[in-house]
Order: C-alpha cells, then structure tokens, then sequence
C-alpha cells in the first residue's frame, strides 16, 4: 500500500472527468437517485462534444445552457464551462478551431451581470480556449485567434484573453518560462481586435455592449487615450447619450445592489467630468432623468460633490462598510 501520497490539482479534473466518487462534485450524486437539479449530466457534455464540429451549433448549446439556472440563482453555464475543460482531450484536433471560433462568437452573451458579483464572468469563458491553444501547435496559434477574433463577436470576450496572453509575456520577460504566443504574436492579434473595435464605434454599435467600460479601459491602454475620449466625447454630446452612457460605469459591491459606485475620476479620461455634472444637475432639477439611468445619475453626482469638498470617496465607502 502507498503511503502519504499527494495528488496535485490535475488529478481533480481527471476524477470529475471520469465521475470517481473522490471528486467533491461527484461524491454527493453517488448517493442520490437522480443527478441533482442544476448539475452537469454526463450527457450533456456528450451532446455539447458532438457539435464540435460546428461552430454556430456549438454557440447556440453555450446560450441555450446560460438560460438555465442552478438552485443557488447561478446561470449553469459556469458549470458547463468548467467541465468542458475537463474534457478538452476529447475535443479533435481537427475541432479545435471550430470551438475556439465559437467561444469568440456567443462569448459575450454568456455574460451575466447578476453572476459577475459571484467572480463569474470574462474569465471563465477565455479558460477553455487558453487550454484549447496548449494543444496546437505554436507557429499556428496565431492565424487560429485572427480568424476566430476577425469572424467572431465576443470582443470582450477577445480582449480577455488578449490581456491574459500579454501579461503571461511581460512576465515571462523576467523569467525564463514559456508562453502560449511571442510578444510579435500578441502585438499582431491586438491590432486585429482594435480594427474590430474601431469599426463598431464607427457604427455606435459598442454602446450597447454591456461590458462598455471594461472595453474603453482596454482601447486607451492598447491606442491610447485620443482616440477614445474623442467617441465618448461625441457619445455624451446629446443628453440622450449622456444618460446611456452613465449607467455602463456604475458598480454594485454587494448583492443586494444597495451599495452602488460611480466615482467620476474613472472617467476622467473620457469626458468633462465638470461639464457633464453641470449637464447632469439640470437635468435632474427638470425630472427628466429615466428610470434606468438614477440609480448612475445619483452616485455620479453624489461622488462628484465628495470629490469636489475635499473627500475621497473610495475612503469614505470603505469606513461605510466597515462599520456595517
């Protein structure tokens, strides 16, 4: 008999794989009648496997999975997910593409703000693909993410990734370790998904995108602060477009959402914070302000008044909670 074995966090995905009863997830369903509501069937994984070869049909499974909710609120496509990487060996080589280009084509829509607050989101859904990418050989990695970044719709989805990809390369700069793609690879596939972006602001389509302020961040930081500041400059011209603006910048820190954030030096880079204030206060004394737009109205100008007195509110909402 071994003695003091140890078993490293690879082996935990080999066991949930092959359902052993020493996996935590799969030890409670040996002693039930059915799979629990809201866990992954071994035939769902089959099912999703099989539609590898499509990536339009693979797509609309991840979708039809994010509409189902877990006991616990949760969408099931988390869980999914995570188990679609316990099973990236039984993906074809020849499939590879094909998924990847789907994960790049509904990934966004598998975005859900309720689920963020459970550290659910960008993430998870880019983890296959990293995983995905080991498989491949590296001289092909490249033109692999191009037509998946080219074709695909995910764009923030994309730029996780992208991020991810990019860190792994400045810090292999320090260290001798081995990275999925060279900084040449990961400079070239930034400029593709900017050519995206910058044809989606060419048509106003980015306002729309739920993940808008986490997409402005990232275009400043690869073109720079100009290009930017100049869209949402034109953005919030109208008032209409102001109050469509506002809300894609206001946080939650709580579950029950009754701790809200906005605090106007995040996007000092991208507008006239004064001016918009001033726009703001008016609009609000006229009670024109919609109902999906006061919640971010509110805080903005609470945070701007705090702001403007001296205070930090970053300082003043943490001496808030504590004392909660």
């Amino acid at each position: 008999m071994a003695e003091n074995s140890i078993y490293g966090s690879d082996w935990s995905k080999q066991w949930r794989r092959a359902l052993r009863v020493c996996h935590p997830d799969i030890f409670p369903i040996y002693f039930r009648l059915a799979v629990p509501q809201g866990n992954i069937h071994r035939s769902e994984i089959t099912a999703l496997l099989a539609l590898a070869g499509s990536p339009i049909e693979f797509g609309q499974a991840l979708i039809r999975t994010k509409a189902e909710r877990r006991p616990d609120g949760l969408s099931k496509i988390w869980a999914l997910l995570e188990r679609l990487v316990d099973h990236i060996q039984d993906i074809s080589d020849e499939h590879i593409p094909t998924v990847i280009q789907a994960l790049f084509d509904v990934g966004d829509e598998l975005i859900d703000p309720a689920d963020k607050l459970y550290i659910y989101g960008l993430g998870n859904i880019s983890h296959p693909v990293q995983h995905l990418l080991k498989r491949v050989p590296a001289d092909q990695r490249v033109d692999i993410l191009k037509e998946a970044i080219t074709s695909g719709s995910a764009i923030a989805v994309q730029a996780g990734l992208l991020r991810k990809l990019e860190d792994e390369v400045t810090n292999a700069n320090e260290s001798t370790e081995t990275t999925l793609l060279s900084d040449d690879g990961v400079v070239q596939l930034k400029t593709v998904w900017l050519d995206k972006l910058h044809a989606l602001s060419s048509e106003n389509s980015l306002m729309d995108h739920p993940e808008l302020s986490w997409l402005l961040d990232t275009w400043r930081s690869w073109d720079g602060e100009a290009a930017v500041r100049a869209w949402c400059e034109r953005v919030v011209s109208t008032d209409d477009g102001l109050l469509a603006f506002l809300p894609k910048f206001l946080q939650y820190f709580d579950f029950a959402q009754d701790r809200p954030r906005l605090n106007p030096r995040r996007l000092e880079s991208y507008i006239d914070t004064a001016v918009c204030a001033k726009r703001l206060t008016e609009l609000t004394e006229k009670g024109v302000v919609p109902a999906e737009a006061e919640d971010a109205v509110s805080q903005f100008l609470k945070e701007f008044e705090m702001l403007r007195e001296g205070e930090t509110p970053d300082e003043l909402m943490r001496s808030t909670t504590n004392s909660n």
